[in-house]
């Protein structure tokens, strides 16, 4: 006689799969033992690569953890009197990559800088890879080399730079190591390091060097990232075998660069890894690495990947931790199905396996019901029928805390992310139940300097979706009073960073809001002028969350399609997006059609922008006076001067004869302290920003402009996300190094860059600056490139090229001309721009563009 509870056969419950018989420790140390005894027998075979340990399952299972408490224990930070006893070994040199960045991109430096301060940490010197580092960052971060490189955990580096600059005949560079001195070695050690005892040893070295100094800055070159590793390789390589470093590299969040869209990424890392043969990598992520696959990708097959093959036993491998994938769910309720006989359809059980979510223990009660309906007499099952079950599993969650945790706990699942000071307000609770709830329960690391938790998406779905069916669960009215609390305290933390003039945190409190807005249908009044008035709505793009296309039924979502669209400025489909938002019922339709306005007009369709500016005249009273100002600012862009004075006198408008429209007549309106003072008092910060930048570029015609001044607009203009402030910056700066071929070529290279995600903005500005450069040289070569910059698309050209076309026309390469209501004889005003153009060109030569020496550019 069977007890009842042996009846089915254990072994196919999901949880043994989830558990996978290897302890994670004991996987990781018998991996690290294989590996040190491959590097320190020289048997390392770059093109057969056993040196990856996976960790995968889908997400709220703790990878993150086990990662970050994997390296803790190699590190001998968690002691030996725990569950995984003694570290393996004492010396470990360990270095932490995290791609949790959200869009697939790789930080390439911060990678290189974790590599070295690992090294660093281990007292593993590599001077040859130390010079290559500081080459690249100088190419790629020339403001911040000396700040990365003197930071804490890679100090060490700069002591060795010093020392090398001794070695190579250079005593006064390794006496003040700033950017220019780094700069200056590199550039000697090209033409010395075959000369030096450590470095000669490294034939690539040179070419890495010349390639570093080539980098245009932002550009994180990863070709030049993959010879760095392999050079670093190659130090290794030629240490006695017994000292070389037991070097783990630790990968968190693998599947952000194995999502749709960073292939390239994905393509790039497992380049880089390829290039680190003496490293062993711990990888987590929710998917099985599949490079041991025969594809079209370089590199790829069970040659280069044999610790990836399905079915390998022996460690390094991959295991399977967390939810089940989608094939692993499926076989596993395949198997219960065919053992317990269910009389359920193949449809209805893909839907029943669906609402699992992969979750171990979620599949065992799926299975569970299931064998109890066939055991009972069932006819047939249904998805229904077996139902989610998910009120257990979120009993589980909340089994254990007290009240106020477990409500702060609920108040965590309702935000995309937390400190716990928001959970507090969200919750109603002390910040003492938060930061309790934070260490008993599964919430994550958020890389967020202000937000630094949060809680899984799946298990945030769990809890909210389980309401009020369990103890200390929350109704429908609760999750939206809370929602409530927090757009309530999204708008005190965005009022207070408005106070401070903190533009970052300005827009983290708009994200925050409209994520909370969208996810549970809560309204803010607020919200539209905020986003209105921020400092940027492209640097907001990339944080906000997903929302359907198509019509728009709340404001929230409405602004979430436009601040996308905006951020899309080559993507026809903004378009239409615009003209949905702007015909349809939310309160954000008027901004759809202001920035459908604006779109039109920056794609040189300013008559249909008129067109849609006396549509907002007629839908949107209130803002006449800004819709009229806008309306007579584009007649002034189609060079209609007579008719926007005209239009501007009709309706009242002061001033009649904007300063602008004279500043295009050549006139040195001189007006840079009014202008400044009228950014300060704008209230939506973006346009305050504009008005700033393009004050400075004006002042830049006539009379020098700090370089402090230019250098805070880029920086800033980089933080928001805001191409054309940042072109204002580099056209300053090529005003005062016309005469440097090399300098003056880096602004172009940046402001081509900024042209390729910002419509036709630059051409312009490129075809004029080529142009005084040729006023400059004299060279027929410069005149023809100048000239030929200012082809492309035929458009009527704006009021924005009167400067490139008088420019032009003094290296004898005019234009065709475009009609112009000049408000006076075109004589006069070609005269003006002829004796600014001249002024501005023989300043440049004088260096009195900038108040700085104008070599820093270099």
């Amino acid at each position: 006689m069977r007890r009842p509870d042996e009846v089915f056969d254990e072994s196919q419950l999901a949880s043994f799969l989830f558990v996978d018989r290897v302890d994670d420790s004991a996987a990781l140390a018998e991996s690290l033992r294989r590996h040190l005894s491959r590097v320190r027998s020289d048997a390392v075979d770059p093109t057969h690569n056993e040196n990856v340990l996976t960790f995968y399952g889908l997400g709220g299972m703790g990878k993150t953890r086990l990662s970050n408490r994997l390296e803790h224990w190699l590190r001998g930070e968690i002691g030996d009197a725990t569950e995984w006893g003694r570290r393996p070994i004492e010396n470990a040199v360990t270095a932490r990559w995290d791609l949790d960045h959200g869009d697939g991109n790789l930080d390439l430096v911060g990678m290189v800088l974790a590599l070295r301060a690992g090294l660093g940490r281990g007292g593993v010197r590599t001077p040859a890879f130390d010079l290559g580092l500081a080459a690249y960052l100088s190419g790629v971060r020339p403001g911040e080399t000396v700040e990365l490189l003197s930071r804490r955990d890679t100090s060490s580096i700069m002591s060795v730079l010093e020392s090398l600059a001794g070695d190579l005949g250079a005593p006064d560079l390794a006496a003040c190591l700033g950017t220019s001195a780094i700069k200056a070695l590199v550039d000697l050690a090209i033409t010395r390091y075959s000369r030096h005892r450590e470095l000669s040893r490294f034939d690539r070295l040179g070419r890495l060097l010349e390639r570093c100094r080539a980098i245009a800055a932002g550009d994180p070159s990863p070709d030049v990232v993959v010879d760095l590793a392999w050079l670093l390789t190659e130090e290794i390589d030629a240490m006695p075998a017994a000292r070389r470093p037991a070097l783990v590299v630790f990968i968190d969040t693998f599947e952000k660069v194995q999502q749709h869209g960073a292939i390239k990424s994905e393509t790039i890392l497992s380049r880089l890894m390829l290039q680190l043969p003496y490293a062993l990598f711990v990888v987590t992520g929710r998917e099985k690495l599949t490079w041991h696959q025969v594809s079209d990708s370089p590199k790829r097959g069970p040659r280069w990947w044999p610790s990836l093959v399905d079915g390998r036993t022996e460690e390094p491998r991959q295991h399977l931790l967390g939810r089940l994938s989608e094939v692993d769910r499926d076989a596993l309720i395949g198997r219960r199905r065919r053992s317990g006989g269910w009389p359920i359809t193949d449809a209805e059980l893909a839907v029943a396996a669906d609402r699992t979510d992969g979750f171990p223990l979620h599949v065992d009660a799926v299975c569970r019901v299931a064998d109890n309906l066939t055991e009972n007499g069932a006819a047939a099952i249904t998805a229904d029928d077996i139902g989610s079950n998910l009120p257990d599993l979120v009993r589980r969650l909340l089994a254990g805390l007290t009240d106020e945790q477990a409500r702060a706990f609920q108040a965590a699942c309702l935000l995309p992310y937390f400190d716990t000071a928001l959970v507090a307000a969200v919750g109603g609770i002390s910040e003492g139940a938060v930061e309790q709830c934070v260490r008993r329960t599964l919430v994550e690391p958020h890389h967020s300097r202000r937000y630094p938790y949060k809680v899984h998406d799946e298990i945030r779905c769990l809890v909210r979706r389980a309401g009020s069916l369990v103890l200390a669960g929350w109704s429908d009215a609760d999750w939206r009073a809370a929602a409530e609390r927090g757009l309530v305290e999204a708008k005190r933390r965005h009022e207070e960073a408005w106070a401070a003039d903190d533009d970052v945190a300005i827009g983290e409190a708009i994200v925050l809001g409209i994520a909370i807005a969208v996810a549970h249908g809560v309204h803010a009044d607020w919200l539209p002028d905020a986003v209105k008035y921020a400092p940027t709505m492209r640097g907001l793009a990339g944080a906000l969350p997903q929302v359907p296309d198509g019509p728009a039924a709340t404001d929230a979502v409405a602004l979430v399609q436009l601040i996308r669209a905006l951020d899309a400025p080559k993507d026809p489909r903004a378009e239409a997006t615009l003209r949905a938002i702007f015909d349809g019922p939310t309160g954000v339709a008027a901004s759809g059609g202001r920035w459908l306005a604006y779109r039109l007009r920056a794609h040189h369709r300013r008559e249909e922008s008129l067109a849609v500016f006396e549509e907002l005249l007629r839908r949107d009273p209130e803002r006449t006076r800004l819709y009229r100002h806008q309306y007579s600012l584009t007649l002034s862009q189609l060079r209609r001067f007579a008719d926007a004075v005209a239009y501007r006198e009709e309706h009242g408008i002061a001033p009649a004869l904007r300063p602008q429209v004279l500043s295009l007549h050549g006139l040195d309106i001189d007006r840079l302290t009014s202008e400044l003072q009228r950014a300060a008092d704008e209230k939506s910060r973006r346009f305050g920003f504009e008005v700033e930048t393009t004050a400075w570029t004006v002042e830049a015609r006539f009379r020098p402009v700090p370089r402090s001044v230019v250098d805070e607009m880029a920086e800033r203009a980089v933080v928001l996300g805001a191409p054309p402030r940042e072109a204002d910056a580099w056209i300053i700066r090529a005003y005062a190094v016309l005469h440097d071929e090399d300098a003056f070529g880096r602004c172009l290279a940046e402001l081509e860059r900024i042209g390729r995600v910002q419509s036709e903005f630059p051409r312009a500005s490129i075809a004029r600056l080529l142009a005084l450069r040729a006023l400059i040289t004299g060279a027929t070569a410069d005149a023809d490139r100048a000239w030929r910059a200012a082809q492309g698309k035929q458009f009527a050209r704006p009021s924005a090229w009167i400067f490139t076309e008088f420019a032009l026309e003094l290296i004898d390469r005019p234009l065709p001309e475009v009609p112009t209501q000049w408000l006076e004889p075109v004589d006069t005003v070609r005269a003006r721009w002829y004796g600014i153009i001249r002024g501005l060109v023989m300043r440049s030569a004088l260096g009195q563009i900038l108040t700085e020496e104008a070599a820093a550019i270099h």
